[in-house]
């Protein structure tokens, strides 16, 4: 048939009729080859087969001395039958497969060097040599046993190298040999070593089944190295160095978890990097073991009871994690993970005695002080009962930080402490039920923590349960999941930490039986629960006390009830100066009734704070008013005040501490809140203030955006707005609305804050105010955007801005100061334009980058220097017309010249060289950096009747008409006095001789101290004395 036409078949016959050396079969440009049945040439002694699509043999096998393969796509030999002394394989970028029924070696075979393939997989029943280089960039596996009789090794010649780019290499052998140079290299991936026939494995210097010297191991670079499993014997790990381990990074996995399976370090020390040992029946270290990472060890990882962890000698992690996991524990020798943990775990549910009482799990004094860590957990949450008995301040010296006891098998589990007195520098007692203080507990440094009942069952005893001596040295933690008691007077030296719901499940009520005392003595007291019955006292002294709620329940201060209740009775059986915590993160929503500063807070100073910090949570002041000393309210989902509120210290609100943008600040109706003349601090995603805010007239005010969000001033809008209306009702020192967070701030109709002298405006945002003004005494804007605040109703008497890079454009009813105002000096813009309806006064330094001034009188600044710009070359910039000056820059004035017809050069000031400032026809400042003194000429025109030089001339200062024939006199530089409305000549060169073209004023002498005054009815200069 045609397909048929198309193949091109040989039968075994065929082949037999062949004889040469070399039988190739096939081209570089063939199409597939397929063996479908066993060839078995007997005239030839190597085989090539070559093909530029896959090469097959899964229905016969080939038998021949010598086998090559070219091909370009995969190579899957897995008929068994095939048998060659010698492979070679070019297969770069595809899979080969090969099975062989007896042994094989890879090597050259008519020119094709060693194997190149992507993933490679290799089978043999009696082993594979290796002799010349394999490269794959797959997985490869490698089976040299795979009947598992014990006679199948892997062996690698010196000079060759398995590489593996990168990928998993796995080699599953009777024995491994790895010759002189002869490498194997897995790069990032790991390595995985199994033995083939259940035969014992050694590592290092002990020849068993299998065996792998540390010469051996030199030679292996892989990203994890794992040897063994559950099929193999025992393992035993002899004199590994350091060197010999330096090439594998990540962890080395010994196993021998076969159902008596041991790890063995035996007859010289070893070292490793990260290790992780793993066996059945035992892990002894007899001799020295140093790893420089984390050593894990499962010495029972059936967890049948049967695997202890015994140590004869030193074992030392470096400073990194040590994790052990027994059936018990015999430390006959050091422990040390010096700067990190050790974990030491009963593997199969077991007790544990710890001391001079024995368990399942055995760890007397002597080997707990054999420990060295810098904490320690003893237990783990398969453990029965930890019984703790006469534990010395020696025994446990050597754990820096706490020891941990964790009994947590749900079965009824324990720490008991019982018998003789027990010393630790910090301990932790963690139980699945009860913690029972039956023998004096100690700390020499660190605190002690007791915890019952961690997982929230209902078993018989879930308590802590105390009788006999605490002696913490730094604080005490109590937790049980239903409910703490205190029913004996509790005071320690120390923070103390109370949880009555350790699950947070909503279930836990924390009690003071009456007339018992709970004092940390100037320390911190939290306490947690699901609701109080404080019948005693509680007392911090100066540390901070925190009442917490959990599982998101409501609580009720004062005369409200609610899930959780704290009536004024009991907050007045607390006692703290070091401040109050009401709520925290875990609680719900807080409602505030009639709390009384004077009554019900007597005992307590510091700042008292309410903090809803639970999802949706809010703060509602509401029934009865309320008075507090400093207060700190916080709250995902607002604050509200229905009743008034008044402090006697600073208020400091959130009511949006989640930032989403749902929390606002309401004081409803004809309600207010009164700081008494303490700072108030407001953060809200709005704030509505149809009742007032006061802070006095010393203290300042400051409304915040929480989320970001823009602002609006004067009218409604996204974000924080304030009304008019609102606006009025804040009385403040100061009022500042936004911060650097903050969106832009909008002026959408007149704003007169009627309770304050100051407004300070800050965004990372824009300033607009187009569409209404600011009328305000002093106003200070700090702004990261543009600033135009050029509505003709903006009247302010001192200004301040910054914007640094930024234009600002600002526009005066009136005379304005630049000035100082709340820590903002002068003014700093990228470009600055001021205009003004008075003079512009002030001796606050203006920073612009280009000025721009169209004003009736302008004073920038008082001394010179004090107004600087940008860099000496810059351009110059033509602004808009001037007004009738006069000018001042730097303090000093310059005369304007009238507008004339035939005038076509302008007079000019030059400042340090660095820029013209020019008095055109037109009436105009050219302007670009401003600094230094200013020096002046005429212009040397000669254009009117009089002879006269074209001249600057003084005007009149208070917008009188022009009147260009009374005063004429050289183009000149004058000081203006505000006050006197005098102008005073700087030299005699500025001043000489005032022209007259009448008779209406002869020239006048200059007095000596160069002052005249200006008469704005006859418009005359009269010397001032």
């Amino acid at each position: 048939d045609a397909a048929a036409a198309n193949r091109f078949e040989l039968t075994n016959a065929d082949i037999d009729n062949v004889t040469a050396g070399t039988l190739v079969i096939g081209t570089a440009a063939s199409g597939a080859l397929t063996v479908e049945a066993d060839i078995t040439p007997v005239n030839t002694t190597t085989l090539h087969l070559n093909s530029v699509g896959a090469v097959t043999a899964t229905a016969g096998g080939i038998v021949e001395t010598n086998l090559a393969v070219t091909a370009g796509g995969t190579v899957n030999f897995t008929d068994t039958t095939t048998n060659v002394s010698t492979l070679a394989v070019s297969n770069a970028g595809q899979a080969v497969t090969f099975t062989e029924a007896d042994s094989v070696t890879i090597g050259t075979v008519d020119g094709v060097a060693g194997v190149t393939a992507a993933a490679l997989t290799v089978n043999a029943n009696n082993g594979l040599t290796i002799n010349n280089d394999v490269t794959t960039t797959g997985i490869t596996s490698i089976d040299t046993d795979l009947d598992n009789n014990g006679t199948g090794d892997f062996t690698i010649a010196t000079a060759t190298a398995l590489s593996t780019t990168n990928n998993a290499l796995n080699i599953t052998a009777n024995d491994i040999t790895i010759t002189g140079t002869g490498t194997l290299n897995s790069g990032a991936a790991a390595t995985t070593f199994l033995v083939s026939d259940g035969g014992t494995m050694g590592l290092g210097g002990t020849a068993l089944n299998w065996t792998l010297s540390g010469a051996e191991l030199q030679q292996i670079t892989a990203t994890g190295l794992t040897i063994g499993d559950a099929t193999n014997g025992n393992m035993t790990v002899n004199g590994i160095t350091a060197a010999n381990s330096a090439n594998i990074t990540g962890t080395t996995t010994l196993n021998a978890t076969v159902a008596t399976g041991t790890v063995t370090f035996d007859t010289a020390a070893s070292a490793f990097g990260a290790l992780t040992l793993n066996a059945d029946d035992g892990v002894t270290v007899n001799q020295g073991l140093t790893t420089t990472g984390a050593l894990t060890v499962d010495s029972d990882l059936d967890n049948d009871g049967v695997g202890n962890f015994t140590t004869a000698a030193a074992v030392s992690t470096g400073g990194n994690t040590l994790s052990v996991t027994a059936n018990d524990f015999v430390l006959g020798s050091t422990l040390n993970s010096g700067a990190g943990d050790t974990s030491l775990l009963v593997s199969d549910g077991g007790t544990v005695g710890l001391g001079l009482t024995a368990g399942a799990a055995t760890i007397t004094g002597a080997e707990l002080q054999n420990v060295t860590a810098a904490n320690l957990t003893i237990g783990g949450t398969t453990a029965q009962t930890i019984t703790v008995d006469g534990i010395s301040a020696a025994n446990s010296a050597n754990i820096a930080g706490t020891v941990t006891l964790e009994a947590g098998n749900n079965a009824g589990a324990d720490v008991d402490f019982s018998n003789n007195a027990s010393s630790f520098r910090a301990v932790t007692a963690r139980a699945d039920d009860a913690v029972n203080i039956n023998a004096n507990l100690t700390t020499t440094v660190g605190a002690i923590s007791l915890i019952a009942d961690t997982d929230g069952g209902a078993d018989a005893v879930d308590a802590v349960v105390i009788g006999a001596l605490l002696a913490p040295a730094a604080g005490i933690s109590l937790s049980s999941a239903d409910g703490l008691t205190i029913s004996n007077n509790f005071s320690f030296a120390g923070d103390i930490t109370l949880n009555a719901d350790g699950n947070n499940d909503g279930v836990g009520l924390f009690t003071v039986n009456g007339g018992i005392a709970v004092d940390s003595q100037n320390n911190a007291l939290t306490i947690t629960a699901a609701d109080f019955n404080i019948l005693g006292t509680l007392n911090s002294g100066t540390g901070l006390m925190s009442l917490l709620a959990t599982n998101g329940r409501t609580i009720g201060v004062g005369d409200t009830a609610r899930n959780v209740t704290i009536s004024k009775a009991e907050l007045g059986r607390m006692t703290t100066t070091g401040g109050l915590t009401i709520g925290g993160a875990n609680a719900g929503s807080i409602t505030v009734d009639n709390i009384v500063r004077a009554a019900d807070l007597a005992t307590i100073g510091g700042t008292v704070t309410l903090d809803a910090g639970g999802a949706g949570a809010a703060i509602d002041f509401s029934t009865a008013d309320s008075s507090f000393n400093a207060l700190t309210l916080t709250s995902q989902a607002g604050v509200t005040l229905n009743r008034n509120l008044t402090t006697t210290g600073v208020v400091s609100i959130d009511t949006d501490t989640d930032n989403n943008g749902a929390g606002d600040f309401t004081v409803a109706g004809a309600m207010a809140l009164n700081t008494g003349g303490n700072a108030l601090s407001v953060t809200a995603n709005d704030a509505i203030l149809t009742g007032t805010l006061n802070s006095g007239a010393a203290a300042a005010t400051s409304l915040l955006v929480s989320d970001g969000g823009v602002i609006t001033l004067g009218g409604a809008g996204a974000g924080l707005s304030l009304s008019a209306a609102e606006m009025n009702n804040i009385t403040a020192s100061k009022l500042t609305i936004g911060d650097n967070t903050a969106g832009a701030i909008t002026i959408a109709a007149d704003i007169t804050p009627g309770g304050t002298t100051l407004l300070n405006l800050v965004t990372g945002g824009a300033i607009t105010g187009t569409a209404g003004g600011i009328i305000e005494t002093s106003l200070a804007m700090t702004a990261g955007g543009t600033i135009d605040l050029t509505n003709v109703n903006t009247d302010v008497t001192n200004l301040a801005v910054s914007a640094a890079g930024q234009t600002v454009s600002f526009r005066d009813a009136n005379a304005v100061d630049i000035n100082t105002v709340d820590g903002v000096a002068g003014v700093t813009a990228g470009a600055f334009t001021l205009t003004a309806g008075g003079a512009a006064t002030g001796a606050g330094t203006v920073t612009v980058t280009s000025l721009a001034v169209a004003t009736q009188s302008t004073t920038l600044t008082g001394t010179v220097g004090g107004l600087t710009g940008q860099a000496a070359a810059a351009a110059a910039t033509t602004q808009a017309p001037l007004g009738p000056g006069p000018h001042l820059l730097n303090g000093f004035a310059i005369g304007v010249a009238p507008p004339s017809s035939s005038s076509s050069t302008p007079a000019t000031a030059t400042q340090n060289d660095a820029v013209t400032v020019s008095v055109a026809a037109e009436n105009s400042l050219e302007a670009g950096t401003l600094i230094g003194s200013v020096s002046s000429t005429p212009d040397g025109s000669d254009s009117d009747s009089d002879s006269t030089p074209q001249e600057a001339v003084v005007q009149d200062l208070l917008n009188e008409p022009f009147e260009p024939d009374i005063y004429k006199n050289p183009f000149r530089i004058v000081r203006y006095s505000e006050d006197l409305k005098q102008v005073l000549g700087l030299s005699a060169t500025g001043v000489d001789d005032i022209w007259s073209d009448g008779d209406a004023l002869s020239p006048p002498e200059l007095p000596a101290n160069g002052l005249r005054r200006f008469d704005e009815d006859d418009l005359s200069l009269t010397p001032v004395p």
